[in-house]
């Protein structure tokens, strides 16, 4: 009987591991009336930035940032807007000699914990149109930091960036980079935490009864 209790205590550690539901850091949802956010710059404005103020729930934090750098000393320019060419997204645009950086911050989280006491396993977006060339992402909070490089073509919803052994728990100011060689265009339009996956978690159970069955079947023989 005890040994039962232990197994039933077991599962229900699990269900609660796995149910952690994945927090959305920045959907890009403007109202459809809101104004453009964009910003251009070139050789003679090798960084721009713009800032706007939470009004509702479409961002972590209390204020987002978006800079433009580019880092190529010719006439080339990079773009970002947000409810531009693509409604509720990022898009990034960089001219065929442009390489350029963009990178997008928010401020004034009240000391979020992204992992959740360990249940969450890392950053997700959303790419909702293919992107011509490889593109790096870089998410960093104080001396915590993930990249990941996604090839051309990537495309599609639910893309990963492990946490890995890097601590989120405590976090009061997030940024997001994204770069790559000349000429990339990409649109990021959403990007959350991800959970544990319930696959896992239906393997974790599976795993325990499996274990269960076992011991009670050797018992027997």
């Amino acid at each position: 009987m005890k040994k039962q209790i232990q197994l039933v205590l077991a599962l229900a550690g699990l269900l609660t591991f796995g149910s952690a539901s994945a927090l959305i850091i920045d959907s890009f949802d403007f109202p459809a009336d809101g104004d453009l956010v964009g910003i251009r710059n070139g050789a003679a404005f090798p960084r721009l930035t713009t800032t706007t103020l939470d009004v509702g729930d479409r961002f972590i934090g209390t204020s987002r940032t978006l800079s433009v750098t580019s880092t190529t000393p010719v006439s080339a320019q990079s773009t970002g807007e947000l409810n531009g060419l693509t409604p509720d997204a990022l898009d990034m645009q960089n001219s065929v000699v442009a390489i350029g950086t963009f990178t997008v911050s928010w401020d004034g989280i009240d000391h979020i914990d992204l992992t959740e006491n360990g249940t969450i396993l890392g950053f997700q977006l959303t790419i909702p149109e293919a992107i011509d060339n490889p593109l790096i992402v870089t998410f960093s909070a104080g001396a915590a930091s993930v990249t990941r490089t996604f090839p051309n073509g990537t495309q599609g919803s639910g893309f990963f960036i492990p946490f890995g052994n890097q601590d989120f728990s405590d976090v009061t100011r997030l940024t997001a980079s994204f770069t790559g060689s000349a000429g990339w265009d990409a649109v990021v339009q959403l990007i959350g935490t991800a959970p544990i996956p319930g696959t896992l978690l239906l393997m974790g159970v599976g795993l325990l009864g499996l274990a269960r069955w076992g011991k009670r079947a050797g018992g027997q023989g």
